[in-house]
């Protein structure tokens, strides 16, 4: 049988596999607030998530064919009218979409600083989740403790718990759950990789506590599941506390979930290997891993069954962890991120969408089912 079995000591908790709450459920949508937004030369679509790359300038200037579409340096939405010429509209682009590979929430978040999360909070019922504080956000996350939002200037706010303030801008963020509890690792501008880790049954009441990871300066920062983190060092080698780091440096990016692991070199090839199975677990899919082809890639993600990579002409391409090939519909993709059985994903054009694959729920993944858009789309129309 094809199944990943987790072994005692590193996993410390059970997997949340609570509702997925996915089912036509709008968690919060918040409408922006922006002092400052596309309009703004401030406003920009770099470093966002964990650390992809959002909307933003991706089409050259000059003639077009009638019906592309492309976010400009404003980021709206321009169409290409009959005669040639783009003509911008009022749609603001996505800048980063967040999935969440504990409770399986995602949340889009526009150029103006909007946003909009499906999901459910275990922490309370979905139509009270508490809003973040009034900023211009750049990233949005559900998490099961309520919202996480990265500013426009750089800090982590929380809705339901206080993350202590950084010394320095914080660049890009992404929390899990450390064995059970919140985890939000953040990469600041200096390069420091930290982790906040939030307790909420400290006898004298919740707590959050920071802890600093040793290695860097880091330029990419990655956690997943239950206390799972690498980072990408400043010189482009690796650093991991799951899993053996690939020799060498020039690495540019990295994708990680249970029982696999892979690179992204700044030549833009790809390479995958599987943890040692004292540390995550056996991964029964024979001895096949994702491969991807020659060429050049820009970015990667992982579930907890698929590796995706976006490459150069812009199409999202995803292998499952035994190496077939899971299809997306067909489009230009600009920015994507996996969690436990999910990937978003913002288009060319700023609109964004994503895609569900069965066959994890129970960590089986001998039938690991093709990806299905998943339902309330988070377009069109926003």
């Amino acid at each position: 049988m094809a199944s990943l079995r987790r072994t005692a000591g590193f996993w410390a908790s059970a997997l949340l596999l609570a509702p997925w709450g996915c089912g036509g459920t709008t968690i919060l949508e918040h409408d922006g607030s922006a002092e400052t937004g596309p309009d703004d030369s401030a406003s920009s679509g770099t470093q966002a998530g964990s650390g992809g790359h959002g909307g933003g300038p991706n089409a050259s200037s000059g003639a077009c064919s009638a019906g592309e579409a492309r976010c400009n340096g404003r980021f709206r939405r321009e169409t290409c009218a009959e005669d040639g010429a783009w003509i911008e509209t009022d749609f603001v682009c996505a800048r980063t979409v967040a999935v969440d590979d504990d409770i399986g929430s995602y949340c889009v978040t526009k150029a103006d600083g909007a946003y909009r999360c499906w999901g459910s909070s275990a922490s309370t019922d979905a139509v009270d989740a508490p809003p973040l504080p009034d900023e211009i956000y750049r990233r949005v996350q559900l998490t099961r403790y309520g919202l996480i939002g990265l500013t426009e200037d750089g800090r982590l706010r929380a809705a339901e718990f206080t993350i202590p303030e950084s010394p320095s801008q914080v660049v890009a963020f992404r929390q899990t759950n450390m064995g059970g509890d919140v985890g939000v690792c953040s990469l600041r501008s200096d390069g420091v990789f930290e982790m906040f880790l939030y307790n909420p049954r400290e006898p004298d009441g919740p707590s959050t506590r920071t802890h600093s990871v040793e290695g860097g300066p880091f330029s990419r920062v990655y956690c997943a599941w239950e206390g799972m983190y690498a980072a990408v060092r400043a010189d482009g080698t690796v650093l991991s506390n799951f899993a053996t780091a690939p020799p060498g440096d020039g690495f540019a990016e990295l994708a990680l979930s249970i029982g696999i692991f892979c690179g992204l070199r700044t030549d833009g090839t790809i390479s995958c290997h599987r943890p040692p199975a004292d540390r995550v677990g056996n991964l029964d899919v024979g001895p096949d891993l994702p491969a991807f082809s020659s060429g050049r890639y820009r970015s990667i993600t992982a579930t907890v069954g698929v590796v995706c990579a976006i490459d150069e002409q812009d199409a999202l391409v995803c292998k499952r962890y035994d190496g077939r090939d899971m299809p997306v519909p067909p489009a230009r993709y600009v920015f994507a991120e996996g969690g436990y059985n999910l990937v978003c994903a913002v288009r060319v054009d700023g609109s964004t969408a994503c895609f569900r694959h069965g066959g994890a729920g129970n960590l089986d993944l001998e039938d690991v089912s093709d990806f299905a858009p998943v339902e309330p789309p988070l377009d069109p129309g926003w």
